[in-house]
């Protein structure tokens, strides 16, 4: 089971009551080997970016860009084995996780 991490951006003025749920994610395995559902949650409508980056924070690959979805198969196929993470991003909210891939 893997690592979960949310971050939320506050809502201000009027649209603080009416807050949408916290964008989160996590893949379905980690450690991962070969491919692996990321599953998120507190989806807004409208496009979702998600993307994998590298320990340093450098872009690995684009996973994901396009209409929102709960979930999306990353394959691990050509990456070295070691730390990565994966960043959702939506008009307002972000959120990142960790994940690791082993040969």
């Amino acid at each position: 089971s893997g690592t979960e991490l949310r971050l939320t951006l506050p809502a201000t003025g009027a649209s603080a009551a009416a807050a949408s749920p916290r964008l989160s994610l996590a893949p379905s395995e980690n450690p991962v080997r070969g491919s692996a559902l990321i599953r998120l949650a507190g989806l807004a409508p409208g496009p979702l970016q998600l993307d994998l980056l590298d320990v340093n924070g450098r872009l690995v690959r684009h996973l994901h860009q396009g209409d929102s979805r709960e979930v999306v198969t990353v394959r691990t196929d050509g990456l070295p084995p070691g730390l990565y993470w994966l960043r959702a991003s939506q008009e307002k909210s972000r959120a990142s996780a960790r994940m690791v891939v082993l040969r």
